[in-house]
This record gives structure tokens, C-alpha cells and sequence, in this order.
């Protein structure tokens, strides 16, 4: 039997890879079960009514999660942080 890959996350930031903080501020969109996509930061969840709380969350299809991953990470706040905080403090 010949191996197989296939993506299972997809990582979105709106801060450079090379930013020190730029893990924090990373959104994951991970396939939880086949076809069912969770958006996630860290160990949280986005969940249907856009809160992040703890999982399990993995209702959305894959174009629907990318989506909103890449409308969130701009906007994501961290500890209090803002992502346009973390650009101009990179420390």
C-alpha cells in the first residue's frame, strides 16, 4: 500500500512568519473529522456564535472556515494584544 498525504491544517497570520509573536497570534483551520473544519488559536475554538471558548467546535466546510480564519486574523487579540499593537511593538 503506497502512503497518501493530504492537508489536515491550514495555518492563517496576519503578521509576518519571522515575527517573535507571530505564533501567538497564529489562526489554525484543522480538519477535526473528515469533510468538518474547527477554526482554532491555541487550545480554543471558534465556535458557531463566533466566541472562542473550549473545543469541540468542527462544523464548518473548508471554504467557509478559510474564510473566516482569514477574516479573524487580522482582528485577533491576544492577552490584550491587537495584532496591529504586535506590528509596532515587535518585542
Amino acid at each position: 500500500m503506497k502512503p497518501r498525504t493530504r492537508v489536515t491544517r491550514y495555518t492563517v497570520n496576519a503578521l509576518s512568519p519571522t515575527h517573535p509573536k507571530a505564533d501567538l497570534f497564529a489562526v489554525h483551520v484543522e480538519e477535526a473529522t473528515p469533510g468538518r473544519w474547527a477554526i482554532t488559536n491555541r487550545f480554543l475554538h471558534l465556535g458557531p456564535d463566533g466566541q472562542w471558548a473550549i473545543p469541540p467546535y468542527a462544523g464548518r466546510s473548508l471554504p467557509e472556515a478559510l474564510a473566516l480564519a482569514e477574516h479573524i486574523a487580522p482582528r485577533l487579540v491576544v492577552n490584550g494584544v491587537s495584532v496591529t499593537d504586535a506590528i509596532s511593538s515587535p518585542t
